[in-house]
């Protein structure tokens, strides 16, 4: 009998060693002789396509190049369907360069491109009715929802789409710039998350809700305009973004998440929202309140000394009565923008702009 445990303890320790060396159920060449590694799923008819290892962070590019998915594969003498990519399937391969998403992929997991560094090109096949790569953006899209669900550094947001979906760009080290467009109308959780060298963005101007997490770790991000659509920023939003130094809030928003601007070195906040409450003001860090220079609209200072949050900041300024929002589109129609150094400009420029008036007199206005 003791012979018997003895034999089933080792048993038992050598499947759990071969479990861990191999997370994937089988391995199978493509024609062109890439490998992708697969799990059986549940059906027992279709497999899914998944990483090589235990951890999906622990074997770094077994995924290299460039990788067509197939429809199917046949093992032994049975043919499977591939129906579905696990979460981080592809995470961590910095050498992979492309990706073909076949027609028959139904279900595809979060952050399966997170620190593919070098991917360029992310191509759905137009007969798959679940995804789409719709005008070359180098993305994948729910069909149905609008929702571009996963991204690389070379992606451009098609102007039909409604939602950045959850992880959608989760550490996107490549990405620098990206314009999000007018149809976009809300930005989910960690859509950006370690985005590291993201210097430019440009967020459109019918987006409602921007995500928890959705910018956390973009250390690059210099400055932020939020549009005045937006309602709501998540907590920890635009946390830990050493960079930042200039935000701009719309007086659209009425909440802002707990340390939504924590760890951001800010020196300027453009805040226009004229009845502040303490659910827009308690998201900066002590550093916030130290260092930066807090403007708000024309005759409001006493009630952002009054509510709890924003009179934390030791430095706030009342903006000029005549901020751009104030002035009437007749008077727009009948005036002059210049620039601080005297230039004519079409429109007023971020930061502090000079209107001029049809009867001479001038405004600062803060943009």
């Amino acid at each position: 009998m003791k012979h018997y445990y003895l034999f089933f303890f080792i048993a038992t320790l050598m499947s759990m060693a071969c479990n861990m060396a191999s997370a994937h159920d089988i391995a199978v060449a493509n024609s062109d002789g890439k490998t992708i590694y697969y799990n059986y799923n549940s059906d027992g008819s279709s497999v899914s396509v998944t990483y090589q290892g235990t951890y999906k962070d622990k074997n770094r590019n077994e995924y290299s190049g460039d990788v067509v998915i197939p429809e199917t594969i046949t093992y032994g003498s049975k043919t499977y369907s591939v129906t579905s990519i696990d979460q981080g399937a592809f995470s961590y391969c910095s050498s992979l360069t492309s990706i073909v998403i076949p027609s028959s992929v139904t279900t595809i997991g979060k952050s399966v491109f997170a620190k593919c560094l070098a991917l360029t090109s992310i191509k759905v096949q137009i007969e798959n009715t679940k995804y789409d790569s719709r005008e070359d953006c180098n993305a994948i899209i729910e069909t149905a929802s609008n929702t571009l669900v996963v991204g690389c550094k070379s992606s451009v947001i098609p102007n039909n789409v409604t939602t950045i979906g959850e992880e959608a760009f989760d550490k996107c080290e490549g990405l620098t710039s990206i314009i999000i467009p007018n149809s976009v109308t809300s930005i989910e959780s960690e859509a950006f998350d370690n985005c590291l060298n993201l210097t430019s963005l440009s967020i459109g101007e019918n987006v409602k809700s921007i995500g928890e997490n959705a910018f956390n770790q973009c250390s690059a991000l210099t400055s932020v305009s939020i549009p005045n659509s937006v309602t709501t920023i998540g907590r920890r939003a635009f946390d830990d973004c050493p960079s930042l130094t200039s935000v701009s809030i719309p007086n659209s928003v009425t909440s802002i998440g707990s340390s939504a601007f924590e760890d951001a070195n800010l020196n300027s906040i453009y805040s226009y929202i004229e009845s502040p409450t303490s659910s827009t003001g308690s998201s900066f860090d002590i550093s916030n309140y130290i260092n930066a220079t807090l403007y708000v609209p024309y005759g409001t200072k006493e009630k952002y000394l009054a509510t709890d949050g924003w009179k934390n900041f030791t430095n706030i300024v009342e903006m000029s009565e005549t901020a751009l929002k104030k002035v009437s589109a007749s008077n727009i129609d009948e005036a002059k923008f210049f620039s601080l150094d005297g230039k004519i400009i079409s429109q007023p420029q971020k930061g502090l702009n000079i209107l001029k008036m049809s009867d001479g007199t001038t405004r600062k206005i803060i943009k």
